[in-house]
């Protein structure tokens, strides 16, 4: 069916239920909106972002075809103390998440994120964390070639601790 004028009209406002409405994308059925904290994949699912910089990451996701978890629960410690989180993207098959930072020009909001990268660092997460400044440029490729690099850089470690091992046998 085409895309009904009431969910274009929605951006900005909300759905009933009270979640915020981001328009992502226009399927070939109409648009599709989605909950936080659902499995994503690329189109037809579509997520409700919180941001215009987490929307264009996460319409970068899906045109790459690399499924998402978005806001999805994550546990760590932090302070000697067990928290859930909900960064906003957690990439399952490739055991890494994407936070993004839009406000960088409230210090509070700057510390909380330097406190973020470091008790993820605690726990053994693997973050990528980009704030606006990602987006000059062609900012796809810079976000994709960090992937790369984490993937890489594992990919490393795992051959040479495979090469160790043949060592001591």
């Amino acid at each position: 069916p085409p895309v009904p004028m009431e969910f274009l009209a929605c951006i900005g406002k909300t759905l009933a239920g009270g979640r915020p409405c981001v328009l992502v994308a226009c399927n070939p059925d109409g648009v599709r909106l989605a909950v936080p904290g659902v499995w994503y994949s690329p189109a037809p699912h579509q997520a409700a972002f919180c941001s215009w910089g987490e929307t264009q990451i996460g319409r970068m996701l899906d045109c790459h075809g690399i499924r998402y978890f978005h806001e999805h629960p994550l546990a760590v410690v932090d302070r000697g103390r067990p928290r859930i989180w909900y960064p906003d993207f957690q990439l399952p098959g490739y055991g890494l998440v994407i936070q993004y930072f839009g406000r960088v020009h409230d210090p509070s909001y700057a510390e909380g994120m330097i406190r973020k990268q470091a008790v993820y660092q605690e726990n053994g997460v693997t973050a990528l964390m980009y704030r606006p400044d990602i987006f000059c440029g062609h900012w796809p490729d810079r976000i994709l070639g960090d992937i790369e690099d984490v993937l890489a850089e594992r990919m490393r470690t795992f051959h040479e601790t495979k090469i160790r091992h043949r060592v001591r046998m």
